[in-house]
């Protein structure tokens, strides 16, 4: 054998050998990101009180990190600590003035003590031009029509149309034009709404305005979407009417 083969050969085998004693490749990710990444799992799966811990500690690794400090915030408010999650989500924004759509919980936190007036001054924070500006007066509108306020919860809706790639204005809309009892123009709303999200809620609505047009194809199949997405507290009256349209079906085939 040579010299330069045997140089090679022996090149190969320390390849093979060192490849095994590799350190373990790095993700690259952070421990704030990570505890962040986390932390939203949890939030999503409704762990308000595990995502609190981990954004928590979020907030040890980096105080300055804007993200941790919307995830306590978020976990706060949907545990009822008004308190907290007012303080960080506070923080939050005078980190990072982007993050507007904040200020709509904020407003949520004083229509919930019955402090209108102080609402809305948080929901009229959000420009137009930012993104949030439709998600926020979505929200306002869904608060109008739970209150009964029809015309009000119009108003909202119609704002949140300013932003035409959100779903929540044309969903709203088809809300309002179901409660009269327009369920063609309804459906054409929720159509629309369905374009930019695949939200359990415009299923549902999808399924139900296809159920009183008569169109049980559909509608079984929207409420089967809205069942394998909205998690374990389904509306009871779904599960029903899918048994209907299953006997439905079977009548027809025979």
């Amino acid at each position: 054998m040579t010299k330069i083969a045997l140089v090679l050969a022996t090149v190969s085998v320390l390849a093979v050998v060192l490849s095994g004693c590799a350190a373990p490749k790095q993700t690259g990710e952070s421990p704030v990101a990570a505890a962040i990444r986390q932390g939203k799992i949890l939030l999503d799966k409704g762990e308000y009180k595990d995502a609190a811990k981990i954004f928590r500690k979020a907030v040890g690794y980096d105080p300055q990190n804007a993200q941790a400090f919307r995830g306590l915030g978020l976990a706060y408010y949907a545990l009822g600590d008004d308190y907290r999650a007012e303080i960080f989500m506070r923080k939050a924004i005078q980190l990072d003035p982007t993050m507007t759509d904040l200020w709509g919980y904020i407003g949520d936190l004083y229509l919930q003590k019955g402090d209108e007036k102080k609402a809305m001054e948080y929901f009229e924070r959000c420009p137009p031009d930012d993104p949030h500006y439709a998600e926020l007066h979505f929200r306002l509108g869904k608060i109008r029509l739970d209150h009964g306020d029809t015309a009000a919860a119009r108003e909202e809706f119609q704002k949140a149309l300013t932003h035409s790639d959100f779903w929540g204005g044309y969903w709203g809309m088809g809300k309002l034009s179901e409660l009269s009892g327009d369920w063609n123009s309804a459906l054409n709303w929720y159509r629309q709404a369905s374009n930019y999200t695949d939200q359990a809620l415009v299923d549902l609505s999808l399924g139900d305005a296809y159920y009183n047009l008569g169109h049980y194809t559909p509608a079984y199949f929207y409420y089967t979407l809205y069942l394998g997405a909205c998690g374990g507290k389904p509306e009871k009256y779904v599960k029903k009417r899918l048994k209907q349209l299953e006997k439905l079906a079977e009548i027809q085939t025979a």
